[in-house]
């Protein structure tokens, strides 16, 4: 089942094991996850974080490492594991840049002038129409 993740995971270590898989294989992921050790004791590390009954384990900010570049590897390992246990559908969306944030801004910034101006149009036409109606009498 190269290049796929399965439909179904019975635990999240299987999950973790293709995500690091996805990565390369333990030992290409050790370099990434573990540079303050050995590329074998990394790729051990690695391997036992697939394994249920070894109590290494990631860390938070690994496992969001981890879930984080084998979706970019083309991975969704962990995702789907936790999808199905939470019985939820998790749906990615790409981050906005700074000009498209700041062109958002600006457009609403000039809808609500151009709202304002128009209340402001209003009470001076009022204001008009009252004066005008002094005046007559």
């Amino acid at each position: 089942m190269e290049g796929q993740n399965a439909l179904f995971y019975e635990c999240i270590e299987d999950a973790i094991k293709d995500d690091i898989a996805a990565l390369g294989g333990p030992k290409k992921a050790a370099q990434i996850f573990f540079r303050d050790k050995t590329m074998d004791q990394g790729a051990a590390y690695l391997r036992a974080w697939a394994l249920a009954d070894r109590a290494e384990r990631p860390t938070p900010s690994q496992y969001i490492l981890l879930k984080k570049l084998a979706e970019e590897a083309g991975s969704r390992a962990c995702w789907t594991y936790e999808e199905q246990e939470l019985s939820v559908k998790v749906v990615h969306v790409e981050p906005e840049d700074e000009l498209t944030a700041l062109l958002r801004e600006w457009k609403a910034d000039q809808e609500r002038g151009a709202k304002r101006d128009q209340r402001i149009a209003a009470a001076i036409e009022k204001a008009e129409a009252r004066s005008q109606l002094r005046a007559v009498k």
